[in-house]
């Protein structure tokens, strides 16, 4: 019985947990993984948008100098947002170029050329020409490009610029705005994250040049190291504006996340250690992996230990059947509790002490039995001229049936005497009742009288006694007169 119930109550119940534990894991685990992928993209999204921020104070003043396009005062007005754009944080130039169509005169010294004009304005005071006191309107302007990160020899840093084209009612070019913004100030913005100081992180283009990073210098290229992480990183950055990838391995060795500025086709690049980013995903798995053993432990010897007491009281109750068995009626078992075995305990208990009962009732009836087949003739007796036999077969060990030879010498000589009777009912009550008969059928007939009343006295007898019981019986009695060959 212990193995069946190994086999068919704690192995199904430890696949069971061990299912249900492999799926809270998984939800579990999947929806850490949402909350850092969530976490990670808002990183990303912060820092991008310090950049964009910072780009776009610079693009909104040259989105207001295209507003004056065609404008009756636009000198004023652009002299005035040149002037805030120079004023602004992180500029360092800002040129502004008219080119005039035309037959350009021989050059001398008292003249400036004809073409491109250029004046421009930095935070150092270097200037150019300042014989240009206006520019030429025009109609319309184009868009508004930025440059990758170059090396400016005029201020000794890194810079970035926004450029555009003024263009004339027939789209020919007439001169172009340019603000140059200083690149170490665009990653201000990024230097001041926490993720940008303790993991790996690039700014990149959509080719997946690297233009800044916190890390080695010698990088040139996202993936150029080899990393399959890095390479699916640039690819997926190319064709959506966010998203989060993970290395291999479980935890992974290595994640990452990236983020599109708005303002620039630049993305942010993280690349940071699995096990570190992932550190509540992996104290959870840990955690959870070790209470879903423990409990799974605790509920298999709960259960072991249930069906261990169980299977010892039920062998206790086999064992007890056994002497049952071999005739020891003494047997009583010690009943604790109040679940189903300890009833099947008290049921065996109680069926011990009525089937002792019942075999005491059996001796007893079986003895009746034996009395009662005594009180009939066991042979019948030898008359002159007759054939005489008789038998008796009870369907219970007990009866009410009655035969009986009666060859006594009070009725004469070669005379003999033949009793058949038979008592209402079965068992204990018609044997008696039959014996009783017998015994005041014999002790009147071996007294004078004639048959009639013979009979009539065993009646009284008889109602004397059961009168009151309503039990009754049939008799017939016959004398044979051997001698004579008659029946009297």
């Amino acid at each position: 019985m212990r193995r069946r119930l190994t086999y068919y109550l704690l192995i199904p119940v430890v696949v069971l947990l061990l299912g249900m534990g492999f799926f809270g894991f998984n939800l579990g685990t999947r929806d850490l993984l949402i909350q850092w992928h969530q976490n990670a993209i808002l990183w990303t999204q912060r820092s991008a948008h310090a950049v964009d921020m910072r780009l776009q104070a610079a693009k909104q003043w040259m989105l207001l100098f295209h507003a004056t396009a065609e404008h009756p005062q636009y000198e004023i007005l652009q002299d005035w947002i040149i002037a805030q754009a120079e004023a602004e944080q992180g500029v360092e130039r800002v040129r502004l170029e008219s080119v005039e169509r035309g037959e350009a005169p021989e050059p001398d010294a008292a003249h400036t050329p004809r073409g491109p004009h250029l004046m421009y304005m930095d935070r150092q005071g270097h200037g150019g020409p300042s014989g240009m006191a206006r520019i030429m309107p025009f109609r319309r302007a184009g868009a508004a490009q930025i440059t990758l990160p170059r090396y400016d020899d005029l201020i000794k840093n890194q810079t970035v610029s926004l450029e555009s084209d003024l263009l004339d009612a027939d789209g020919g070019k007439t001169g172009s705005f340019e603000i140059t913004v200083r690149f170490d100030y665009l990653l201000g913005a990024l230097a001041e994250s926490e993720w940008w100081r303790n993991y790996q992180a690039f700014l990149v283009d959509q080719t997946g040049t690297i233009l800044a990073g916190n890390q080695s210098a010698t990088r040139r290229r996202l993936g150029d190291n080899g990393s399959a992480l890095e390479l699916a990183t640039l690819q997926a950055l190319q064709q959506g504006h966010y998203g989060t990838l993970l290395g291999k391995g479980h935890p992974p060795n290595q994640v990452s996340a990236f983020y599109r500025l708005m303002e620039a086709p630049w993305s942010l690049v993280i690349l940071a250690p699995g096990d570190v980013v992932l550190a509540p995903i992996v104290r959870f798995r840990r955690a959870y992996i070790t209470g879903a053993l423990g409990f799974i432990v605790i509920v298999v010897l709960l259960i072991r230990r249930v069906t261990g007491t169980s299977v010892k009281q039920i062998k206790a109750i086999s064992e007890a059947a056994q002497q049952v068995a071999a005739g020891q009626f003494e047997v009583s078992l010690a009943i604790r509790g109040r679940d189903e075995v300890a009833q099947l305990g008290r049921s065996f208990n109680t069926m011990v002490r009525q089937l002792q009962e019942r075999i005491v009732l059996k001796e007893a009836l079986d003895l009746a039995m034996e009395v009662q087949q005594s009180l009939l003739p066991r042979t019948a007796p030898l008359a002159s001229g007759l054939d005489l036999a008789g038998r008796s077969i009870y369907c219970d060990q007990t009866g009410g049936d009655y035969y009986d030879f009666l060859p006594f010498a009070e009725l004469g000589p070669g005379r003999l005497a033949i009793a058949v009777g038979d008592v209402v009912g079965h068992g204990i009550a018609a044997a008696l009742l039959m014996a009783s008969a017998r015994a005041f059928l014999r002790g009147r007939v071996m007294q004078p009288g004639r048959l009639g009343e013979i009979i009539t006295d065993v009646n009284r007898l008889l109602c004397l006694d059961m009168a009151d019981t309503g039990n009754f019986m049939t008799l017939f009695l016959l004398l044979v007169d051997t001698a004579q060959q008659e029946l009297v």
